[in-house]
């Protein structure tokens, strides 16, 4: 039997209630570590304390990003070379930009077919930090007054987001879609994807969005420097500096011929990357490997 746990808190958890149960095999996948530095540095120490003890329970670990493997490595977390790196996939033909009708998904939300959009997708809170993302819009505004803003989510700094898009003065050129399920069509009505998360693992919806054709403008942060390669599929930016942002999706906006050769090199990146046959495969692998290495200790 192998227990194969997800999440911080699940993570932290199962692997104890694993051990407890004798379960022969116990393997993590790390999607960004319980810790970050956003955090009251007791909290955060805490927190390392958990994330070794529960190590210590692991056969074996799984990242989906390099810069977690890094930062478990600096933390003193991982003390032994039994972690893998696998990407978190997604269904490619699902998120297939020639399958969606960009016009039929812009009538719906009332958006002209003929002006630039500006999206995301993400949970309004405080690591997704949409009010940076309304402050990065605003400038955006400005140089294009008729671009529209697309947010898809919903969390607990909903208030907050509509009162600052109405105090930015965009109000009436911002989508406000709360949660929606129909991923692929909404990124299908967007020009560009931004994310202003302050900290991350390697967030699904990146290579979503690539998939899709979208040029991606973020924040230089955690294992998106692996999916967004600046100035290929993407811009990376300091986090905090909002008007770099701002002019590096003005000028994709403003450049349809610059957003098809990004997306033409996101595509290709996603599909050898990112691809659900190749991570299904990798960690079979990887399950058999600890099955042959159990057998092993126990002749």
């Amino acid at each position: 039997m192998i227990a194969h746990t997800h999440s911080s808190k699940a993570g932290i958890l199962g692997r104890l209630a694993a051990h407890r149960a004798n379960t022969p095999i116990i393997l993590h996948t790390v999607h960004g570590w319980s810790f970050h530095n956003k955090m009251h540095p007791g909290l955060r120490y805490m927190y390392i304390i958990l994330e070794r003890l529960a190590y210590r329970y692991s056969d074996a670990m799984i990242f989906v990003s390099r810069k977690d493997i890094s930062q478990g490595i600096a933390s003193q977390i991982l003390s032994k070379e039994n972690y893998y790196l696998v990407r978190s996939a997604i269904p490619l033909e699902k998120f297939n930009p020639y399958q969606y009708s960009t016009i039929d998904i812009r009538n719906q939300l009332s958006i002209p077919l003929d002006v630039p959009v500006l999206g995301n997708i993400g949970r309004f809170s405080t690591q997704k930090d949409p009010l940076s993302w309304i402050e990065v819009a605003s400038l955006v505004h400005h140089a294009l007054p008729d671009c529209r803003f697309l947010m898809v989510g919903d969390g607990p700094l909903k208030s907050q987001v509509e009162q600052a898009i109405n105090n930015k003065g965009i109000a009436q050129r911002t989508i406000l879609t709360g949660l929606r399920r129909d991923i692929p069509e909404l990124l299908s009505a967007m020009d560009v994807f931004l994310i202003t998360s302050l900290w991350e693992g390697l967030p699904r919806v990146i290579p979503q969005a690539l998939a899709m054709g979208l040029p991606v403008v973020s924040n230089r942060i955690d294992g998106i420097e692996e999916a967004i390669i600046d100035g290929k599929n993407g811009y990376l930016s300091e986090p905090g500096n909002y008007r770099i942002l701002a002019d590096q999706c003005i000028r994709l906006l403003k450049d349809p011929s610059l957003r098809q050769s990004f997306g033409v090199y996101g595509k290709a990146l996603v599909n050898e990357e990112f691809s659900l046959k190749r991570m299904i495969g990798e960690i079979e692998n990887i399950y058999e490997e600890l099955i042959i290495i159990k057998q092993i200790r126990e002749t």
